[in-house]
């Protein structure tokens, strides 16, 4: 027992400013680590801003060149790749975006055979597309997918960033502070107007994403949807 005694007594822990600097340690670790972290999700931001602007012009070009939409393009098998699906040139890019056998589903096709915007990926002969098959996937998360007046305040063509959800796109994907940072940067913090706009996921309750008209940024879970006016 003596000899336990002495041990204690020789090691009686840590001081009070050892506690203290090791504590201060851990904080600037920690807060290291969540700059990273938003460093990392801004540089994914930006670039996502930076392929809707890309997007947006290789749409334009495709119908300067072709004098159609691309998926929506009747001679495309003629003019661009035997391989491609022609659409039926009524002005409309139709159908589901994760479709193969739709316009909407070959427009990334038409795009990328054209040599207007990096390769997406071969469509499946089965199932749906998907990330790297057949449409863009992105840094942020989710893919990109082409819609036709995708609400009743939203006429015209319309790219939408969403997760996977069968043949549609529209799954939640981003939180209401992640789509309220790019609704802002890209045009206004309005989410229901504008050129950019969210919308709910299809898989949750509407109020998650959007309430009382802004973005719901007191919930921290993926909840929205972000579409970007062709």
């Amino acid at each position: 027992m003596k000899e336990i005694r002495k041990y204690i007594l020789k090691n009686d822990g840590f001081s009070l400013v050892e506690v203290a600097i090791a504590l201060i340690v851990i904080g600037v670790i920690l807060g290291g680590v969540l700059k990273g972290r938003q460093l990392i999700e801004n540089a994914r931001m930006n670039v996502l801003m930076r392929n809707v602007d890309m997007y947006r012009v290789a749409f334009h070009l495709f119908q300067e060149t072709y004098g159609a939409l691309p998926g929506d393009f009747h001679l495309a098998s003629d003019q661009i790749d035997g391989c491609l699906r022609n659409g039926n040139n009524d002005g409309i890019i139709s159908g589901q975006g994760l479709n193969p056998q739709d316009e909407a589903g070959q427009a990334w096709r038409h795009l990328s055979s054209a040599h207007l915007i990096s390769d997406v990926g071969a469509l499946p002969q089965f199932g749906h597309a998907g990330r790297g098959k057949g449409v863009p996937h992105e840094k942020i998360g989710g893919v990109m997918t082409v819609r036709y007046a995708p609400d009743v305040n939203m006429p015209g063509h319309w790219l939408l960033l969403g997760q996977e959800n069968g043949a549609e796109g529209d799954g939640a994907l981003l939180t209401p502070r992640q789509a309220q940072t790019i609704c802002q940067k890209m045009d206004s913090i309005d989410p229901m107007c504008g050129r950019v706009q969210g919308r709910h996921g299809a898989n949750v309750a509407p109020e998650d994403c959007i309430k009382n008209g802004r973005f719901n940024t007191q919930n921290d879970h993926p909840a929205c949807v972000l579409y970007f006016q062709l």
